[in-house]
């Protein structure tokens, strides 16, 4: 039967060719393809059947040696495909590796890439290069240069670029720290990232604090203490005392015990005051020269009390000769009245002080004119 005088399908009107991704369906014996091919459907009106009447009956239908119709003769002219195994999986690369059905050569086609024509899609053929084999293209013993191209340009700015070297590293934190120090400022933001560190609060912090210091320090300082000596007697000599030693010759000498009997005042304080020790130094002013010295030692005073306080020294004088100044001056003040007047001396003292609480070392001083000689030297001596 000629493709001209072929019938219109009746029966199955579905495409028998199956997608590209599936394959053909495989036909049965017993399912012709054509209606005019089958001998159990109906005749079309219009067309000539394949086979004759006489083959369409029951009576004349082949039959086998039993005597049962034999469908085997009457579809034994009819076309049979292969059986088929396992349908081929879907192939998802297909339109990327020109396998597809947009760019395979299907049915009238040519498979040969060097074949032209009507019936080809010069489009979609394969290309080759004669020079493949030279080249060592698709030489899997060959080693093969794998070049990675970005696609879309550049990986990286020229700002990321910069902002990765140590420079722009360090041009990012000051602008950190610029952007929260104006934060800081317009009280967006806390000190050391706590919110309640604003700049107001920081400030009335401090106040507070500046107020309390002052206040601990008015309440804690020590101050230094006042003196005033004691009009009638201000050298005295203590009760246990040993004999004055006075000589004359080329090494004058002249050395007694005496206590300098001052009055302390520490109305400045409101706390105890610490005295770590007082070092007095006892002058003559006619000659400026040093003849006496004493330590009190460690001891506390109350504050705002006036209290007697007493120095021990030790008035020790050597000179030269007894032609000396300030030997001659000791000796006329503290010689035995009964012979003559004594006259006065003229000193100079000067108290030290080391205060607990306080830096350095505290200084007063205070000038006493024609002090009695606190002894007297028996009309027997030197």
């Amino acid at each position: 039967m000629e493709s001209s005088a072929r019938r219109p399908r009746t029966v199955d009107t579905r495409s028998a060719v199956d997608s590209f991704y599936a394959p053909t369906r495989t036909q049965s014996v017993y399912e012709p393809v054509y209606a005019e091919d089958d001998p159990f459907s109906p005749p079309v009106p219009g067309h000539k059947n394949t086979l004759s009447n006489a083959q369409r009956g029951s009576s004349t239908f082949p039959r086998d040696q039993n005597g049962a119709p034999s469908h085997e003769d009457a579809y034994a002219d009819e076309k049979r495909e292969p059986v088929k195994g396992d349908e081929e999986a879907w192939d998802v690369y297909a339109d990327f590796n020109n396998s597809g059905p947009r760019y395979s050569g299907a049915v009238n086609l040519a498979t040969d890439p060097t074949v032209t024509g009507p019936g080809t899609r010069d489009g979609y053929r394969a290309l080759i290069t004669s020079d493949e084999s030279k080249s060592g293209v698709g030489d899997s013993s060959e080693p093969v240069e794998l070049v990675t191209v970005p696609a879309f340009g550049p990986e990286w700015t020229k700002g990321e670029l910069r902002a990765m070297t140590k420079k722009g590293r360090a041009e990012e934190k000051a602008l950190h720290r610029d952007a929260k120090w104006k934060e800081w400022k317009n009280d967006n933001r806390g000190l050391f990232g706590k919110k309640w560190l604003t700049r107001k609060a920081i400030v009335w912090t401090l106040f507070v604090l500046i107020i309390l210091m002052a206040v601990g320090l008015a309440i804690c300082l020590p101050r230094v203490p006042s003196f005033a000596f004691n009009p009638t007697a201000p050298i005295s000599t203590p009760t246990n005392t040993s004999n004055p030693v006075v000589t004359r010759g080329p090494t004058a000498n002249f050395t007694f015990d005496a206590v300098l009997d001052l009055e302390m005042s520490t109305g400045g304080n409101i706390i105890p005051l610490h005295m770590n020790n007082i070092h007095a130094n006892v002058f003559i002013v006619d000659t400026n020269k040093l003849v006496a010295q004493g330590n009190t030692g460690s001891f506390n005073r109350k504050g705002g009390t006036t209290r007697r306080l007493d120095i021990p020294v030790l008035v020790n004088y050597v000179a030269p000769n007894d032609t000396d100044t300030t030997w001659n001056l000791l000796y006329s003040a503290c010689k035995s009245s009964t012979t003559s007047s004594r006259p006065g001396l003229n000193i100079l003292i000067v108290l030290d002080m080391s205060i607990r609480g306080l830096i350095g070392t505290a200084h007063t001083s205070t000038s006493i004119s024609n002090l009695p000689c606190p002894i007297t030297l028996p009309s027997s001596s030197v």
